[in-house]
């Protein structure tokens, strides 16, 4: 695997490797199950393939936190790692989405995209250079929101 992404969670239980591939989005979400899951005032999301991304030391929890996503995170220390989209199209489930602030090397990366941006909070500056979804990107959710709102 050529210059893959690494990280893990806070408590050092889990560790993981992702391809980078054709990581086409780092979207910053402000979606409220997000915020809960993560603890943030948004949370953010890098793209990558699926058949790349294992985990190198430990075995993560599993949370079905919808009928169409699962999301894995350390049972010990709580750290939300990813999350891959299930039972739905086989494009969008061909990816896993890490969350950014797992990564070892964050910085790396740069945010493509805002997401549920109509649910940002009120104070939270805003980042208009990027595209604002006011909910998901359409090629992930066709028919939702399909044009970018103005920032």
């Amino acid at each position: 695997m050529a210059d893959p992404l690494t990280g893990g969670c806070f408590c050092g239980a889990l560790a993981y490797t992702a391809e980078r591939g054709a990581c086409r989005t780092v979207a910053h979400c402000h979606c409220t199950m997000c915020r809960k899951l993560t603890g943030g005032s948004f949370a953010t999301w890098v793209e990558v393939p699926a058949g790349g991304f294992v985990f190198t030391r430990g075995e993560p929890r599993l949370l079905c936190s919808s009928g169409f996503a699962e999301r894995r995170f350390c049972g010990d220390c709580g750290c939300h790692i990813a999350f891959q989209y299930v039972g739905e199209r086989e494009e969008i489930a061909d990816v896993v989405w890490i969350a950014a602030g797992s990564l070892d090397n964050p910085g790396e990366l740069v945010p493509t995209d805002v997401i549920f941006a109509r649910e940002t909070l009120p104070w939270m500056p805003d980042d208009a250079a990027l595209p604002h979804w006011p909910g998901q990107m359409p090629w992930l959710r066709p028919g939702i929101d399909e044009a970018p709102e103005a920032s």
